[in-house]
C-alpha cells in the first residue's frame, strides 16, 4: 500500500513563496508555508503582503507571511499583496508645510497645507499636484511628489498727477515688499509743486 498523495498550489503576484507552484505530498504532512521579500518597493509603489486566502487543508484567511496545516486533501494557497502608494510633499523657500509624508493605502485621503514665512504668500503645488488649493486634499491613487512655492509680496501703489503737471512713472506701479520706487513729479511751465498727498495724507511740497 502507498500513502496518498495530496497536491498544494501555491501562487503570489510578488516576493518568493516557499513552497511555490504546485506540488505533492503524503496525507499527514505538515506544511510550513511562507512568502519572503515584503514588502516589494517599485518607485513610489510599494506592495506588502497581509497575509493568504487558502482552499482544502489550508486555512481560509490569515495574516502575516506564514502558514503552517497538515494537508489531508487537495488545497490551494494564495499569497495576498496590498498595495501601498508614497507621498512625498515638500516646501520650497520661504516657507513651510504640513504633510504625514510615507506610505498610505491606495485610495486613502490625505490632506497637505502650506505656510508662508512672513511678507511671503502661497503660490501654488507643482509636481504630481498643479493647484492652488491650500489645504488640498490628495487621493493616494498613485504616488505623489509635490512642492509647495512661496513668492514675496508685492503692493501696488498708484501714481496720478492734478493739473499742471507730470509724475513718471504713472499708473499702477506694483512694488515687491521692502522694495521702494522713485518718483518724478515735474510741474508745467510757470507752475510749482503745492502739494503730494500718499494715502490721503498730505506730506506738502517736495
Amino acid at each position: 500500500f502507498g500513502i496518498d498523495m495530496y497536491e498544494l498550489s501555491v501562487t503570489s503576484l510578488f516576493g518568493t513563496p516557499s513552497p511555490a507552484g504546485i506540488n505533492s505530498y503524503g496525507w499527514g504532512t505538515l506544511l510550513n508555508c511562507s512568502v519572503a521579500g515584503s514588502p516589494v518597493t517599485i518607485g513610489m509603489t510599494q506592495y506588502v503582503c497581509n497575509g493568504w486566502t487558502g482552499t482544502g487543508s489550508a486555512p481560509a484567511s490569515g495574516s502575516g507571511t506564514n502558514a503552517s496545516f497538515t494537508i489531508t486533501n487537495n488545497s490551494t494557497l494564495t499569497w495576498n499583496w496590498q498595495t501601498m502608494y508614497q507621498l512625498n510633499a515638500v516646501a520650497g523657500p520661504n516657507g513651510a508645510v504640513t504633510a504625514t509624508n510615507g506610505w498610505y493605502s491606495s485610495g486613502a485621503i490625505t490632506l497637505i497645507s502650506a505656510t508662508p514665512i512672513a511678507n511671503y504668500h502661497f503660490t501654488g503645488w507643482t509636481g504630481d499636484i498643479v493647484s492652488t488649493n491650500n489645504p488640498q486634499a490628495v487621493l493616494m491613487n498613485r504616488g505623489y511628489a509635490v512642492t509647495a512655492n512661496f513668492a514675496l509680496n508685492t503692493y501696488n501703489i498708484t501714481a496720478t498727477a492734478g493739473a499742471n503737471g507730470t509724475i513718471s512713472p504713472s499708473g499702477v506701479i506694483s512694488v515687491s515688499h521692502g522694495g521702494s520706487n522713485v518718483f518724478a513729479i515735474t510741474p508745467n511751465i510757470y507752475c510749482y509743486i503745492s502739494n503730494v498727498v500718499v494715502d490721503g495724507v498730505s506730506i506738502g511740497q517736495t
